[in-house]
């Protein structure tokens, strides 16, 4: 279970840098001519004047909250598991102390029925009574 909890953990992250960071060319070429570089330069002013809308606007847009987000929501599911682990084992060992007890209570319930057994066989105080004697009887 922990291997798995690890697994989930590391994959998460992987969706996360990979939802952050995007796949990255690497055939992409390193030289670029001064006309192409303004190209991008004048694209990405109109983008940004395009998103100037509030950045917590919609949070299903953004790869950070998204992401942000789902790590919550795994984090509550291994909570749910492991606390829904520790009540199974608290019923289990409330079981087996129920079970103890009731065994217990039997053998005390058996004890006492032969002490009562020895004690009306052999009187009272658990030692044989003594026959009186007769002799300071006079009539």
């Amino acid at each position: 279970m922990k291997f798995f909890s690890y697994f989930v953990l590391f994959a998460l992250m992987f969706v996360l840098v990979e939802q952050t960071y995007g796949n990255v060319d690497e055939s992409e070429p390193k030289a670029e001519d001064e006309e192409t570089k303004e190209d991008k330069k004048s694209e990405d002013k109109e983008n940004n004047e395009i998103e100037a809308a509030p950045l917590n606007s919609n949070p299903s847009n953004q790869s950070g909250n998204n992401a942000a987000a789902q790590i919550a929501q795994m984090q509550r599911q291994m909570n749910n598991v492991l606390r829904r682990k520790a009540a199974a084992q608290r019923q289990r060992d409330n079981f087996q102390r129920k079970r103890e007890r009731a065994q217990k209570q039997r053998i005390a319930k058996l004890r006492n029925q032969v002490n009562a057994m020895k004690k009306k066989k052999n009187g009272k105080n658990g030692r044989p009574q003594r026959k009186r004697n007769q002799v300071n009887r006079r009539g």
